[in-house]
């Protein structure tokens, strides 16, 4: 045996003043009465204990007191106490839990196992919970209050994400180290990397919730603007079967509530099937993709990953502004420039004389030798610009032989697939830029002079071309790769826009480094599987092994402070009897 709070035997010392007041004896004063005799006959047909009842109870005032003071330093019995465990429940509430091989569900039947662990705790012992899903949560810190416990088990949320079982232990080790006969039961489905070496391990206890495990689910889904039709998306989707044989299935892939289109597929056993598909998108949302399994033999026990969905964003199909007056329509420059916008699909054209108030962002302004004094917003393209404006003043003309092409970038995209330096240019207009804004130069003249400019401004990029269309002052409108020229320009200059206005591509939700939604939340639907393809895989891993979770039974280790305070309440009741007799004698 032994005492939690042994201090509290100094308590004993109070033994002290109650044996001082009991022997403590009051001068009395002796008087004789008429009925002297009959008292001493009375007093002689006394029971001998009768006379010890001072010592008696003095006896009996010491023993109260002891057994307060015992009842106070909390005895035990240290073979019960040292058998008291302290365990750290791990549950797995990865995707894969899900999976209905274990009826009703392996996560329902782990939760119906922690409750029962938890149950049968004896007094004294404690416990803490910690989840593995994709966040190592420790739900329950130790306690030995079993309502709590199990308050905690029943408010674990479904399963979803990742496992991350070897670091919930690793937390687990942590958190009983120091303490008496610690526990980790480990309650998972075993269908995660090193299953096998977290069995084996001495310290770990592992419960295994599996089945026939077989399932076929969505693994990749991923979606691209199409670079030709801006109102439709690439859609790679792939679909993985993991069992020993293979399934037929069909795939619906279509906007959220909007019209699907249907895609048979057949995938071998442990293999997986893959389509590149294009879907039409007629605003921005959900593209859903949801499977159904057509084999009647082939079983799929999960289906948390039978339907995934990425978010796609509608684009407008981009613009370009082509601004010149009606005398400038009628130039064979004007017109081939025109020409080669309308003869690239991904682009509409639209010619006006007066330049937009306020360009749409998927837009370029083309500016056809006339140049305001303010240049618009956005991406602008000017070709032999004629005038001054805020960015720069002119500066005269480079004729002849001081226009010919020096150098070209060969590396810029504006000049990509143009052979710009073999191009015979005689005539140039030369501007004066101002100094504050960054520019780059992507051919030059042999006089030094820039025949085709850069400008990078806050308000958008601006492309110059310097070099004359006019078929007597170069041969650029006579070259083939005039059209190339045009269509580099106003891409780039698209591009441009796009990244400053930050447009990105659609962003697949729940794929591998992928990025949620504003507002999305966790009850959404993505197949976990699109974060990690072996949550689709429900069999167990490297043969991991399942430990047999023993009942405990019931230790009746009543309190024995509450027997002794037991015993001294039954003794001051007898002690308080005798002293003031009230027993007959």
């Amino acid at each position: 045996m032994s005492f939690h709070n042994p201090g509290m035997w100094l308590l004993a010392a109070l033994a002290v003043p109650i044996v001082v007041f009991y022997v403590w004896h009051f001068t009395s004063r002796r008087y004789v009465v008429a009925t002297f005799p009959l008292w001493q006959q009375a007093l002689a047909r006394r029971p001998v204990w009768f006379v010890l009842r001072f010592w008696l109870s003095l006896a009996a005032q010491l023993a109260i007191l002891l057994l307060m003071v015992a009842a106070l330093a909390r005895p035990y019995w240290t073979a019960i106490f040292s058998a008291r465990r302290n365990i750290v429940l791990v549950m797995d509430v990865s995707t894969s839990m899900a999976a209905t091989d274990v009826a009703p569900s392996r996560f329902d039947a782990m939760r119906s196992e922690a409750e029962r662990i938890v149950r049968q705790m004896n007094r004294g012992e404690q416990a803490a919970i910690v989840t593995a899903g994709s966040v190592v949560r420790v739900v329950r810190r130790f306690s030995e209050d079993r309502g709590k416990l199990l308050r905690a088990i029943q408010a674990i949320e479904p399963p979803g994400g990742t496992s991350a079982v070897p670091q919930a232990v690793g937390l687990a080790r942590r958190m009983v180290a120091g303490k008496p006969n610690a526990r980790i039961i480990v309650l998972t489905d075993g269908a995660f990397a090193g299953a096998g070496r977290l069995s084996q391990a001495e310290d770990v206890q592992m419960k295994l919730f599996s089945g026939e495990s077989e399932n076929v689910g969505i693994t990749r889904l991923d979606a691209r603007p199409d670079p030709v039709q801006p109102d439709r998306v690439h859609v790679f989707v792939e679909v993985a079967s993991c069992a020993d044989r293979p399934a037929r299935c069909s795939l619906r892939l279509g906007m959220e509530d909007g019209e699907a289109q249907t895609i048979p597929l057949a995938v071998p056993a442990g293999a997986a099937a893959a389509r590149v598909v294009s879907c039409p998108v007629t605003k921005t949302g959900r593209l859903v993709a949801r499977l159904e399994i057509d084999d009647a033999q082939a079983r799929d026990t999960l289906a948390a990953d039978n339907e995934a969905w990425t978010l796609v964003t509608a684009r407008a199909r981009p613009m370009a502004w082509l601004v010149a007056t009606e005398a400038r329509r009628g130039e064979p420059a004007f017109q081939a420039i025109r020409e080669a916008i309308e003869s690239d699909p991904t682009v509409d054209v639209r010619v006006v004389e007066t330049i937009p108030a306020e360009p749409p962002e998927h837009s370029v302004t083309i500016l056809y030798k006339d140049v305001p004094q303010k240049l618009p917003t956005g991406s602008v393209w000017i070709v032999e610009p004629l005038g001054a404006c805020e960015v720069w003043s002119e500066a005269g003309t480079v004729r002849d032989a001081a226009a010919a092409v020096k150098e070209a970038a060969t590396d810029s995209p504006l000049v990509d697939g143009v052979d710009f330096a073999g191009a015979v240019i005689e005539q140039a207009v030369r501007l004066e830029f101002a100094a504050e804004l960054p520019r780059e130069t992507i051919a030059e003249s042999a006089s030094g002079d820039p025949l085709y400019s850069v400008v990078h401004r806050p308000d958008g990029a601006i492309a110059v071309v310097h070099a004359s269309l006019d078929p007597d002052h170069s041969d650029l409108l006579l070259r083939p790769d005039f059209a190339r020229l045009v269509q580099n320009a106003v891409h780039w200059l698209l591009s441009e826009a796009d990244r400053r206005n930050g447009a990105r591509a659609p962003a697949a939700m729940g794929a591998s480094g992928s990025r949620r939604a504003e507002g999305e939340t966790r009850a959404d639907k993505a197949a976990p599987s699109l974060t990690d393809r072996a949550e689709s895989d429900l069999r167990v891993r490297e043969d991991a092994g399942s430990d047999t979770l023993e009942s405990v039974e019931p230790v009746s280790d009543q309190p024995l402070w509450t027997l002794l305070v037991g015993i001294a309440v039954l003794l001051a009741s007898v002690e308080w009897c005798l002293y003031h007799r009230r027993v007959v004698v």
